[in-house]
């Protein structure tokens, strides 16, 4: 039988006890999980978790890359405006998050491809998929279908 303090009181106690005969702390060899501990164990995991779900489908990183003439999330919030004003009812328009793929052809068009839903004329929210082709030149073609 070997003596150890107990991590509440620090009284010298078997290590074969459950309970603390002075303070009543239960197990009390076993250490506290330290706030130092805590941030160092999530300093450690928050890298490894972060490059691991920024590479799930859809989760591009808007705005981290410049497209020829035009960054992500410009053409991203672009497209989204188009295709608002398009909608009979723009505030119904409702963007299905990082459901949208943007590129850029050879040709140097950036073409954005985003899904979403609407209200028509009978109340009803249907899906629909937006495609946006952004020019140079500062035209944008819009084309809308029904999913």
């Amino acid at each position: 039988m070997a003596l150890k303090p107990c991590r509440e009181c620090q009284k010298q106690i078997s290590t074969d006890s459950k309970v603390c005969p002075n303070c009543g702390t239960r197990s009390p060899h076993q250490k506290n999980f330290s706030l130092k501990r805590v941030l160092l164990i999530t300093l450690l995991i928050a890298p490894v978790m972060t490059i691991l779900f920024s590479s799930l489908p859809g989760a591009e990183h808007i705005g981290s890359t410049k497209l020829g003439f035009i960054q992500k999330d410009d053409a991203l919030a672009l497209c989204e405006s188009q295709l608002k004003q398009m909608a009979k009812y723009l505030s119904s328009v409702e963007f299905v998050s990082g459901d949208y793929h943007v590129y850029q052809e050879k040709n140097g068009d950036v073409i954005v491809v985003e899904n979403f839903t609407a209200m028509n004329s009978l109340g009803a929210r249907l899906p629909h998929q937006g495609t946006c082709r952004l020019r140079k030149n500062g035209t944008v073609k819009v084309n809308i279908t029904n999913r």
